[in-house]
């Protein structure tokens, strides 16, 4: 199981990690510590949250892509310029895993 925070990694302090092991060993919940009043998240506070829920599900050994899953589903999200819930693209996001997958093997094959 690979550390969500990387060794000289600093959070921004208003994201906040608890160790559950809810469904797998070295599982973690995330989420915006909040005051009072409410504030509106920073870039890098969502770009570093993005990174930590993928990196969390690479740690899953049920997820077989990994980070690489968050990568594709926020991909989708800008190139179509449309707010989708994930469940509802979930096919799409696999198969275009799954066919880059396909043409990194090709490139592979091709280079020996």
């Amino acid at each position: 199981m690979q550390k969500l925070v990387k060794e000289l990694e600093i959070l921004p302090p208003r994201i906040g990690i608890e160790k559950t092991d809810l469904h797998f060993d070295g599982d973690c919940k995330l989420f915006f510590k909040k005051d009072e009043v409410k504030i509106a998240p920073t870039s890098e506070e969502i770009g570093f949250m993005a990174l930590l829920v993928g990196r969390n599900d690479a740690n899953n050994p049920r997820y077989r892509h990994g980070r690489n899953y968050m990568y594709q589903y926020l991909s989708i999200l800008f190139r179509d310029n449309n707010l989708e819930y994930e469940r509802n693209i979930r096919s799409q996001i696999l198969n275009e895993l799954e066919q880059s997958e396909s043409i990194s093997k090709l490139l592979k094959l091709r280079q020996e």
